[in-house]
């Protein structure tokens, strides 16, 4: 199996061989893997993780697009809860454009002036348990300028927090 592998923290974290990034050369990586159970889509896992967000993180994407403004970033008023539960490639969902989807791959991507995020949803048969399989959440970004680079200081330190976060709403 041909694996990536990319040092987040001070661990080494692999990956799917078809895990989607934003670029060869990525300046920011966060993965997390947790067992869901056997059924669930890409597509499914992603609504069901957004379904759902805690006050803490609306106050938090509020804040982001109060002070993206500045920047000349557009507001992404964070993860509304979506009427379709059906999308196609090129369809955009929440604030993403959806460029690859199949039963067992969703990827993400949104491209502004200041930087390029990826995130991508792999899942894969557990090795541990049969009756359920892996989720992978790969979220990647490419930073285009200063505010770019300045914008992911917070984000880098939060969002594996945030993604943990939604992951759990997946066997809430």
């Amino acid at each position: 199996m041909n694996i990536k592998r990319k040092v987040i923290t001070d661990k080494v974290v692999e990956l799917p061989d078809n895990i989607t990034l934003v670029d060869k050369h990525v300046d920011y990586l966060s993965c997390q893997c947790h067992e869901i159970p056997k059924g669930i889509t890409a597509q499914e896992a992603y609504i069901t993780m957004t379904s759902s967000q805690p006050k803490w993180l609306s106050m938090l994407f509020s804040i982001r697009d109060i002070l993206g403004k500045v920047g000349g970033v557009k507001a992404v008023k964070g993860f509304n809860k979506l009427e379709k539960k059906d999308f196609e490639i090129y369809d955009k969902i929440h604030f993403f454009n959806i460029v690859e989807k199949s039963d067992d791959k969703l990827t993400l991507m949104l491209r502004d002036s200041h930087l390029d995020v990826c995130l991508c949803l792999v899942i894969v048969n557990s090795k541990l348990n049969s009756h359920t399989n892996e989720l992978y959440l790969a979220t990647s970004v490419k930073n285009k300028n200063f505010f770019g680079k300045l914008y992911m200081v917070p984000v880098s330190f939060m969002h594996p927090f945030i993604a943990k976060k939604l992951i759990f709403n997946i066997n809430a």
